[in-house]
């Protein structure tokens, strides 16, 4: 008897450890040319019209308003998720607030798979009205490839093109392209297309219609 109830016992306190087990947080990488499709941008003779970026799309709780929790007040916003446990998942760098309105950043969340209530530790706990989804960060690729405004002359403008291998430029592979707007308000490079609002020798605005290949 005592042996089943000590076989149980560590049973128990298994499935307890396997609960805590940390699991990786899923994560999609890709890589995107930013501004995005669909974006109106405007920038200054000598800027990067177009560049391509890593992008992590991470999974994320995010909050649409400001909401109790306990004693304190969670600031609505959009917060990553920092670590995935069969017991609940946490999402980090969370605004909240205490009872004298002091704002405190960095705190964590935890949301509970049981009954899908969410903590501040182990409590306070609250049921908020939130919805999943995910936040994307951006950071510069290792390997590069950009559109420089270069100015415009009459009908034509021109643009550099440039490859950067970690931040070191590859000289073979920099270009410079004339367009004539007479023919076309539409640019294309490398797959990259956009449309031309207006161009000037100091500025030009533009709307992205597609990235790099």
């Amino acid at each position: 008897m005592k042996h089943g109830f000590k076989l149980l016992f560590v049973m128990m306190c298994s499935l307890a450890i396997a609960g805590c087990k940390s699991r990786p947080v899923p994560r999609s990488a890709y890589q995107t040319t930013l501004p995005q499709v669909g974006t109106v941008v405007t920038i200054g003779i000598g800027e990067r019209m177009l560049t391509k970026s890593d992008a992590l799309e991470t999974r994320a709780l995010i909050l649409t308003q400001d909401q109790p929790l306990g004693e304190y007040i969670v600031r609505k916003g959009t917060y990553s998720q920092i670590a995935d446990k069969e017991e609940y998942q946490t999402f980090g760098s969370v605004v909240i607030a205490n009872a004298q309105g002091a704002v405190a950043k960095h705190n964590k969340l935890h949301l509970f798979s049981k009954d899908g209530s969410v903590c501040i530790g182990r409590a306070p706990c609250a049921k908020l009205d939130y919805v999943m989804g995910v936040t994307t960060n951006y950071q510069q690729a290792s390997f590069q490839s950009t559109l420089i405004y270069s100015g415009r002359i009459g009908d034509k403008i021109t643009l550099g093109y440039r490859e950067f291998d970690h931040n070191m430029a590859r000289a073979a592979f920099s270009n410079d392209v004339t367009y004539d707007l007479s023919e076309s308000m539409i640019l294309g490079y490398k797959g990259a297309r956009l449309e031309v609002l207006h161009a000037s020798n100091t500025e030009i605005s533009y709307k992205v219609l597609a990235g790099f290949d």
